[in-house]
């Protein structure tokens, strides 16, 4: 028993894995990922194989690239390594989660909010997707522990302050809700030193690297912002799967955001007084400004951690029955679990089906004309990365808007563009597209994403006897610059 309980988080790990491996809730292809996910992704991959590295044209990727060094070390190329070791490295944050609500909380509040955090299913779309959620939660869980250690330690500049501070380097790189980690630690420090000089030590390291990484990476550039979060929180309910044919409803997310107030009010005492919650409540304000599925999952754990054990406490004295203790608790529990399960139903059905959303779509589509390709296609992208995973061809950023009159040209350079012409910032390359009709072919048109098609016209072989204003003249038709 004792070797049973030294191994039984491993144990879960392996049941919890294997279950999502076997009812495939795991997608093993390389579409619906998060793009600057794809871009860390490809960093590492390219490194490993000793190719041409796309930093140059992707830009400076996020420090998910860190994370994901062991993809690159020992498993290059592999979806199904990488999405395994995404769901490893979630399982591990929930366990270390686990611990410390067991601590702070109640163990059986902790077992509940752990147990339903597993089986949502925007737990699983982040798994599939890449998404920010998973790292973040893991970033959270180490950042607690270590603040723990560092206090414990008492020494100034040690290793576990440089281990937070690279912690909230990490953090902020990824997404906004990372933002939490540095101003919830602030926050803790200000409120509970272990005395000044370490107190102002905290608050410039981690001013300065959070400043540093922004400026870096220009914030974040491949994020889409304001979601309704609304329609975010009803992730949490319903699952909004890839290829449906209409919205999911923000009325979905009406129960989601009044468990979140409620919450926020009767419980913001204990979400105040521990790190962890001040780390969620500061990071549910800066994820508010893109409002995902991201930040929609750490809405969850707010509700789930410290709504769920302020339900148990309130209801603990209600009765000397267990029904009249935990009816309704086990009631909420039971319509929790029946939504996953309905939720993650319904993403195997859509991963069975080999379901898309509208982009990945166009970009399938752009790989199946790729299969029998010899030589190298070039194609300017919306979304390079998840583009280059999916055709393993030379894929590049759209070009800059502020071209002018080289937008055509640039374009002319590529085979194939793909984006979406409803963009305020794709509307010079849109227009300048619809003026040169006689260059590009749309390929496929599919609800606000389009697929264009470069045409390159094989040049008139010259004949000695013509004179160089003939030639000209013929090159210069395509381009509907004369006839």
């Amino acid at each position: 028993m004792e070797r049973f309980a030294r191994y039984q988080w491993l144990i879960a790990l392996a049941v919890w894995i294997g279950v999502c491996v076997t009812l495939e809730l795991l997608r093993f292809t390389p579409y619906g990922i998060d793009e600057a996910a794809a871009r860390s992704l490809l960093i590492n991959w390219t490194v490993a194989e000793q190719i041409a590295n796309p930093i140059l044209v992707l830009g400076t990727p996020d420090f998910r690239s860190l994370l994901f060094l062991p993809m690159g070390a020992y498993w290059p190329g592999s979806m199904v390594a990488v999405k395994v070791f995404t769901a490893i490295l979630f399982f591990l944050a929930v366990t270390m989660i686990y611990f410390w609500a067991k601590e702070k909380l109640s163990s059986e509040a902790a077992l509940i909010a752990c147990g339903l955090l597993l089986i949502n299913p925007v737990s699983l779309q982040q798994i599939n997707a890449l998404g920010p959620a998973p790292y973040l939660l893991l970033l959270f869980a180490v950042g607690v522990w270590a603040d723990k250690r560092y206090r414990a330690a008492n020494r100034q500049l040690a290793g576990w302050y440089f281990l937070q501070i690279f912690i909230a380097l990490t953090a902020v790189s990824i997404h906004p809700l990372g933002l939490g980690y540095p101003l919830g630690l602030a926050w803790e420090w200000w409120r509970n030193p272990v005395d000044r000089r370490q107190q102002r030590q905290f608050f410039i390291g981690l001013g300065i690297a959070s400043l540093l990484i922004l400026v870096l990476r220009f914030g974040w550039p491949q994020l889409e912002w304001l979601h309704n979060p609304l329609r975010s929180l009803g992730m949490l309910l319903v699952a909004d799967v890839p290829d449906a044919p209409t919205p999911l409803s923000a009325w979905w997310g009406a129960l989601p955001v009044l468990a979140l107030a409620a919450t926020l009010v009767f419980c913001w005492r204990d979400l105040s007084s521990t790190l962890w919650g001040r780390i969620l409540i500061t990071a549910l304000v800066a994820g508010i400004i893109t409002a995902d599925a991201a930040w929609a999952m750490c809405a969850l754990l707010v509700i789930l951690l410290f709504g769920f054990s302020k339900l148990l406490k309130a209801t603990s004295g209600s009765g000397a029955s267990f029904v009249s203790q935990r009816g309704f608790a086990f009631g909420i529990i039971f319509i929790l679990t029946t939504t996953s399960m309905i939720g993650d139903k319904n993403y195997r059905a859509v991963y069975a089906r080999d379901g898309h959303s509208p982009q990945d779509r166009a970009i399938h589509l752009l790989a199946s004309e790729m299969i029998d390709a010899e030589e190298a296609v070039h194609i300017g992208s919306q979304w390079p990365g998840r583009t280059m995973l999916a055709t393993h061809q030379p894929s590049f950023p759209l070009p800059p808007a502020d071209r002018g009159e080289q937008l055509v040209s640039d374009a002319a350079a590529l085979d194939y563009l793909i984006f979406n012409p409803y963009e305020p910032d794709n509307k010079a390359l849109t227009d300048a597209i619809s003026d040169a009709t006689a260059l590009f072919e749309t390929v496929s048109v599919d609800d606000r994403v389009v697929l264009i098609r470069v045409r390159k016209e094989s040049p008139a072989p010259q004949d000695a006897s013509a004179g160089s204003g003939d030639s000209n003249t013929s090159s210069a038709a395509p381009n509907g610059s004369g006839e």
